[in-house]
């Protein structure tokens, strides 16, 4: 379990499971899916990250080596870029990998580009 260090950039005041939070300076729209305590806009704080993956999610050798995390769309669905190592991907911030490595095991130790149905934040 990685933990990273985000800043809430803006909650969703008709969804509460929404957040805009910056990641390694990257504004990424997330899915809240435990928070016990109250949170603001501006405050930053240490939260567990989680990819989750349909079950036909694609995932790719990248032509570029920069590592990056972008919303696809106007849900959750996210874009990341990095370089997957063993049980890890080493993108903006360290994320377990989701089995990624036993999918795709073609992309191990390489530079790679995923699509994630949503990143999930996790608040203590």
């Amino acid at each position: 379990m990685n933990k990273t260090l985000i800043k809430i950039l803006k909650l969703n005041p008709d969804d509460e499971n929404e957040a805009t939070l910056e990641i390694g300076g990257f504004p990424i729209r997330c899915f809240i899916g435990h928070c016990p305590n109250a949170i603001n806009e501006g405050e930053e704080h240490l939260v567990e990250l989680t990819m989750y993956f349909e079950d036909d999610y694609k995932a790719v050798e990248a032509p570029e080596r920069q590592p990056y995390m972008k919303n696809t769309n106007n849900g959750f669905s996210v874009e990341i870029a990095g370089h997957l190592d063993s049980n890890s991907l080493r993108s903006i911030t360290i994320l377990d990998d989701e089995d990624i490595h036993y999918d795709h095991p073609e992309l191990n130790d390489k530079f790679i580009i995923v699509y994630a149905d949503r990143l999930q934040v996790d608040f203590d």
